[in-house]
């Protein structure tokens, strides 16, 4: 938290397919300020396979008392089926969160925005360190048909300019058998999901079936992800 920091959701959705009833997403701002107002605007970007544009968002603003919250659902602003990222501007120290929620199957995820200007920093030593790339994240835990779950992961770009990703997943072994790379354009954001393989012998099982792997995230420019 830090005065004027930007923060990041990388994906906020209203969608209604599948069983269950609707995904939507509830946004928190919270002023930790005491004595001062929050000037507060979310811009939303439209997933997009990482095209991005500035002309393809819309925002709101609000200005946020100190010590309180302002809450939005993202079904009152967009209409059934959208899915994209959220970047909140202030000129204030605010903390965001987005709840992602399916009330006919009580599911609920939490996603805690990334402060831009951290994320920098951090992202940047830890690219150093690895010697690898500009930028780095890791994701310690990714479900590979674990137990029945698999894992998506969403990137969006933190920079107003073009910006590679490269994810290598990691497996119980060490080694990295699968890449995906994706370019992201300003404001651009793209899903990555890697399911386990079906399996070919009719045994019910497959060679990547129920595994719990780790992924890392390399960029030329630093990114926020869920």
């Amino acid at each position: 938290i830090g005065d004027y920091d930007a923060h990041y959701l990388p994906i906020v959705q209203y969608t209604c397919d599948g069983p269950g009833g609707c995904w939507d997403t509830r946004i928190t701002v919270s002023n930790f300020r005491t004595d001062l107002n929050a000037g507060v605007e979310i811009r939303f970007f439209p997933a997009d396979d990482g095209s991005g544009s500035l002309q393809t968002g819309s925002q709101i603003q609000d200005l946020v008392s100190p010590g309180e919250s302002w809450q939005v659902n993202l079904s009152d602003l967009v209409p059934e089926g959208w899915v994209g990222s959220a970047h909140v501007l202030n000129d204030d120290s605010v903390g965001v969160i987005a709840d992602r929620f399916k009330v006919g199957t009580d599911m609920w995820l939490t996603n805690i925005g990334s402060n831009q200007s951290a994320e920098i920093e951090l992202q940047d030593e830890l690219g150093f360190l690895l010697g690898t790339a500009n930028y780095a994240l890791f994701a310690p835990a990714v479900y590979l048909d674990y137990n029945g779950w698999n894992t998506g992961v969403s990137v969006a770009n933190l920079v107003e300019e073009d910006n590679n990703i490269n994810i290598q997943y990691y497996v119980n072994a060490g080694n990295a058998p699968v890449a995906l790379t994706q370019r992201l354009a300003a404001h651009g954001m793209t899903y990555f999901y890697n399911p386990s393989d079906p399996p070919e012998d009719g045994t019910g099982q497959s060679v990547s079936m129920d595994r719990l792997a780790a992924m890392l995230i390399l960029s030329d420019f630093p990114v926020a992800a869920s």
